[in-house]
């Protein structure tokens, strides 16, 4: 849809942060007429995705009469006042484009309650905490693959590295830590496509355990490979320099452990 003047409507003004968790502080504006929103703004650090159809971002609503807190917008990236202003330089998932981004009058639509917007948000959170899970795991089992393909065929001091008795105990580890984290994903996945409130809670809970403890290990798995790979292995011809570099995002990206902490507490005193 086409933007909305900035003068629509007499409706509720927005300001905030132009994502959730925004350290920045710079503040956005924006005019509710309806449920389209009008935003002005600069979100400096960090928007991820933006090659993506829409952005999810929260703003702070108020009117006359005081605070409504924290709401919801889509912001579709189409729209022609939103654009980016400066690519970011990440560690890793450069594939995967984050950027500095900037709203002038760009067309947005509220998802959820009108002040309602961190529960929204939270709920959205638990999803893509799944997908860090999923990816995480994943990553795990890819790195123990590429370890014990290479052990199965790499000679020294006589033997294959897959029947040297030191090797075999790295490889049990891979492949043990890998195991566990692939039964976790797919128990919590589960939960997921369940219905009633015994599954309702333990995905609530456990999602941002696995994230946790999952995300925080896959660096560690997946360097733990590369050194079974030796030289090789840092080289940045073979896959493994690439999937380390990758793996702090999971870790990052909605919510790290600060976070995800707090966020078991809340969840379980409810």
């Amino acid at each position: 849809p086409p933007p909305m003047a900035s003068s629509a409507g007499p409706g509720t003004a927005v300001t905030g942060a132009a994502a959730w968790c925004d350290g920045s502080g710079v503040p956005t504006e924006a005019v509710r007429g309806g449920y389209e929103w009008v935003r002005n703004g600069r979100k400096l650090y960090t928007t991820t995705g933006t090659q993506a159809d829409g952005l999810c971002l929260l703003a702070r609503t108020s009117d006359e009469g005081g605070h409504r807190g924290m709401s919801q917008i889509i912001v579709p990236t189409s729209t022609p006042g939103f654009s980016v202003s400066r690519k970011l330089d990440k560690l890793g998932n450069r594939s995967n484009s984050s950027s500095e981004v900037e709203f002038a009058d760009a067309y947005g639509v509220m998802v959820g309650e009108e002040g309602r917007g961190i529960p929204t948000i939270i709920e959205m959170a638990n999803y893509t905490r799944l997908d860090c899970v999923i990816g995480s795991a994943g990553l795990m089992r890819a790195a123990f693959v590429q370890a014990a393909h290479h052990a199965r065929h790499r000679m020294a001091f006589g033997k294959h590295l897959a029947e040297q008795p030191l090797m075999q105990n790295v490889l049990a580890d891979l492949a043990l830590e890998s195991e566990a984290a692939t039964v976790l994903t797919m128990r919590l996945a589960r939960a997921y496509d369940e219905e009633g409130a015994t599954a309702q809670v333990f995905r609530r809970v456990l999602t941002p355990i696995a994230k946790f403890w999952i995300c925080k290990r896959t660096p560690m798995v997946t360097l733990e490979a590369m050194e079974v790979l030796g030289g090789s292995g840092y080289i940045g011809e073979s896959s493994m320099p690439r999937m380390y570099r990758g793996r702090p995002g999971q870790q990052i990206w909605d919510g790290p452990g600060n976070v995800l902490g707090p966020d078991v507490l809340s969840a379980l005193g409810r």
